[in-house]
């Protein structure tokens, strides 16, 4: 998990030489995630993130996915979506 969307550079030949385990873990915890929870149902915060946010249609299917993720790369936004698989 992590907080930026650009790539880390791995020489994973490295890894396996040196027998290294890569662990991860979220910062979060479940008192964020509820606290999260509890943010988002206020009416003014929602308002707020549909100006950063472009929600997309519900992937029920192999096309969907297609198409929420070729959204994506060309919107300057978060894009977010229902999975309804």
């Amino acid at each position: 998990m992590g907080v930026s969307d650009n790539r880390v550079a791995v020489n994973t030949r490295d890894v396996l030489e040196k027998g290294l385990t890569f662990v991860r873990s979220s910062r979060s915890g479940r008192e964020d995630f509820e606290r999260a929870v509890e943010i988002l149902a206020n009416r003014r915060v929602q308002s707020r993130l549909k100006n950063i946010i472009h929600v997309d249609g519900e992937v029920q299917a192999i096309s969907d996915i297609h198409r929420a993720f070729a959204t994506d790369l060309v919107t300057p936004f978060k894009t977010v979506f229902k999975w309804g698989i």
